[in-house]
Order: structure tokens, then C-alpha cells, then sequence
């Protein structure tokens, strides 16, 4: 979905009922298995909770495996681990608030790093607020995932504070939390703002026609946001033709 390169401006954007979803590697297959086919007989929000009750089973399980393999870890390894590099995950690990605050101090001043992953590590809204802190000064920054961590609305309005202030990252990721309504209007009051992000993802969070609606009026002023994934939402058909117009008209400016 997109345009990568720019080569092809008149390129439609499909909706999400066109797209195949997009999940990270680790999440497609359990043990080489490929996750278990929906009942075709369950009602759409059975599916819906079904297929997310199924992911906390799989990160829990996965958590405990790496717990096993890793064993007992300092506090403060990522310290050496994310030394030099330019992707880091933190996946399937427990992240405390004192663990979260020495992470954002680390992405304050860090000027190598461009893409930050967090899979399934049990944040706190205090934990979240760390780490957008961090965000707000870091401008080296492209690339951000919050993912299965059961992010709040109020986390969504520390990170909408961020995305005010940060213009250099360009890719979101917020699959599998707790955002509502209310935690879209402060992202969308934000992406009034921001000029940089071009890709929004945010599928499987609690999203009805009304947050939809918050997005179509920042798109209104936005005109960066060109590729955006939203699976596993409450969001009707109208809304999405709607937002997709928008993002078409982005990506053809």
C-alpha cells in the first residue's frame, strides 16, 4: 500500500479490506504453524476478540520462552546491546518504569538509532510517558513501534505531545493496544501539527466511526500522512473510503 519511491503519483491507495495484513515476522507463525483459521460461523466481533485473544496467548507464551533462553538479565544490558547500532527491538521482556526512564534517557542523545521496536512488554502509562519524553528531543529518530503493550488513552496523549514536537519521524506503530475514541482525537489533533510521519499503523485498537471522523478532519490539514493500516477496527466502510480519499490526495500532491 503506498508509494515507496515516487516514481508513480496516480497509484490508488486500497482500502484495508484489499490489503493483506501486516504483522511483524515473529508474530505470522507459531512454531513453523500458521495461526488458526477463523470459524466462519462467529460473528465479526467474536472473530475480532477471538483473534486478539489468541495473540495475548502467543506474546505471553513467547515472553516466557525468551525469559527461559535468556534467563536473568542486569537491568541495564540494552545499554552495551543497543551500542552502535541502528535497529533495536525490545521483544517479549518486561519493561519496568525505572527500566523505561533509562531507556529514554538513553534515545534522548542518541544519534545513531533510527528504528525502536517494543513488542509486548507490559508498559505502564508512566513507562509510555518516559518514552515519549524521550521522543520530543531525539531528532534522529524514523521509525517508532508501540506494540501489544496495551497503551492507553492517556499514553496516546503523552505520544501526541511527542508527535508535536518531533519532525523527523516518519513511521508509527500502535497495532494491539487500548486507544479509543478519546485517544484518536489526541492523535489527530497532533497530526494537525506533524509534517513529518508519512505511515500510521493502528490496527486491533478500539476505533469507531467517531475516531474516524477526528482522523478525516486532521487529514484535512495534513498533507504528509500517505500509507495507513488499520485492521481489526470498528471503522465502517464510509469512513474508510473517506480517510483513503484523503491519503490519495497526499500521495498525488
Amino acid at each position: 500500500m503506498g508509494c515507496n519511491n515516487g516514481k508513480n503519483k496516480q497509484k490508488q491507495i486500497s482500502s484495508p479490506n484489499n490489503q493483506q495484513d501486516i504483522l511483524p515476522q515473529r508474530n505470522q507463525t507459531e512454531n513453523g504453524n500458521k495461526l488458526p483459521v477463523e470459524n466462519k460461523h462467529l460473528s465479526e466481533a467474536e472473530k475480532q476478540e477471538k483473534l486478539e485473544d489468541e495473540l495475548r496467548q502467543k506474546n505471553e507464551r513467547n515472553r516466557e520462552r525468551l525469559k527461559k533462553l535468556k534467563g536473568e538479565e542486569p537491568e541495564d544490558k540494552f545499554l552495551t546491546d543497543i551500542e552502535g547500532k541502528t535497529t533495536y527491538g525490545f521483544s517479549y521482556i518486561t519493561i519496568s518504569d525505572e527500566k523505561a526512564k533509562k531507556i529514554a534517557e538513553n534515545l534522548e542523545n542518541n544519534q545513531i538509532l533510527k528504528t525502536v521496536e517494543f513488542y509486548s512488554n507490559d508498559l505502564s502509562d508512566e513507562g509510555v510517558k518516559y518514552l515519549c519524553g524521550a521522543l520530543e528531543k531525539n531528532k534522529f529518530l524514523t521509525s517508532f513501534t508501540l506494540q501489544a503493550n496495551n497503551v492507553s488513552d492517556q499514553g496516546i496523549k503523552y505520544l501526541a505531545a511527542a508527535l508535536e514536537q518531533n519532525q523527523t519521524l516518519n513511521r508509527l506503530s500502535l497495532q494491539e493496544n487500548k486507544m479509543t475514541d478519546e485517544g484518536m482525537k489526541y492523535l489527530a489533533e497532533a497530526l494537525q501539527k506533524n509534517r513529518s510521519l508519512t505511515w500510521l499503523n493502528f490496527t486491533s485498537n478500539k476505533i469507531t466511526n467517531i475516531g474516524a471522523e477526528y482522523l478525516v478532519a486532521a487529514l484535512e490539514q495534513n498533507t504528509s500522512l500517505t500509507d495507513m493500516i488499520f485492521f481489526r477496527t470498528k471503522i465502517e466502510q464510509i469512513w474508510i473510503d473517506k480517510i483513503f480519499e484523503k491519503l490519495n490526495r497526499n500521495l498525488q500532491n
